[in-house]
């Protein structure tokens, strides 16, 4: 008997470990380095092309008062991807760290998510912001919206000093904009925008991630744990455990 109940609980522990790797996330791009995926174009109008991998995290690393803002304005890296074929509804997803060199978020700075249509020169930004809040930041042209004209964004009290969590929800021509503080919480919108959906058709935007400051900035860093796209997920694996197909390397977490 005692030896049919070890073999039962080898099973059970065997079988166990099978659902547990079955229902982790496998993310687009866990940032594994030591090299960009293939699939990501790094675009750098600032001829800044600093970025590394250290730990499992991709960081953008700028000099003071590289801005993208209005057409004409146009000089923070973006790290830029194809969104999926059928793009009617899907998310893509982040974490991130924009307190990697001191306490809170360096001021007159902002990171997270782009959407970015460049012909038409339209982009929606959502992530931590100037120390301040989570905002999105929109612009057509020349008309670009702030906060109090998005509507959109949340106020963690004391400023941005830990990791958040960041997604885009596309639905048509609506985007909605959630944020979370850790992984085991649930997701919180803060609000969804009709305005800029338009603009992203397929073949004319990209998706991914952005780091820009301004006027007052000091050079700035920001790193990124993931990013992930459940849409345009699935690839293969050859035997080396590297990636096979466009999509970069997958891991469990």
């Amino acid at each position: 008997m005692p030896r049919q109940l070890l073999r039962l609980a080898l099973v059970c522990a065997a079988l166990a470990g099978v659902v547990t790797a079955a229902s982790a996330v496998q993310y687009t791009d866990p940032f594994d380095g030591p090299d960009l995926a293939d699939f990501w174009t790094f675009r750098t109008p600032g001829d800044n092309d600093r970025h590394a991998f250290e730990d499992g995290w991709f960081i953008l690393d700028i000099d003071a008062g590289q801005d993208t803002y209005k057409r004409g304005v146009d000089g923070a890296p973006f790290l830029l991807t194809d969104p999926p074929a059928d793009d009617a509804a899907f998310s893509i997803e982040t974490r991130v760290n924009a307190i990697l060199d001191q306490a809170v978020q360096p001021v007159a700075s902002h990171t997270g998510l782009v959407f970015f249509n460049e012909t038409d020169w339209s982009y929606s930004f959502w992530g931590p912001y100037n120390n301040v809040d989570i905002r999105l930041e929109d612009v057509i042209e020349q008309d670009y919206r702030w906060r109090d004209q998005t509507l959109i964004g949340v106020t963690p009290g004391g400023g941005i000093t830990e990791d958040i969590y960041l997604k885009i929800e596309k639905n048509g021509d609506e985007l909605e904009f959630l944020w979370k503080l850790a992984e085991g919480d649930n997701w919180e919108s803060a609000g969804v925008d009709a305005k800029l959906g338009p603009q992203y058709r397929i073949g004319n935007y990209k998706i991914g991630l952005f780091l820009k400051n301004w006027g007052g900035s000091i050079p700035t860093r920001a790193a990124f744990d993931y990013f992930h796209s459940p849409e345009i997920v699935g690839l293969s694996v050859d035997p080396n455990g590297k990636a096979a197909t466009q999509w970069g390397a997958l891991k469990s977490r």
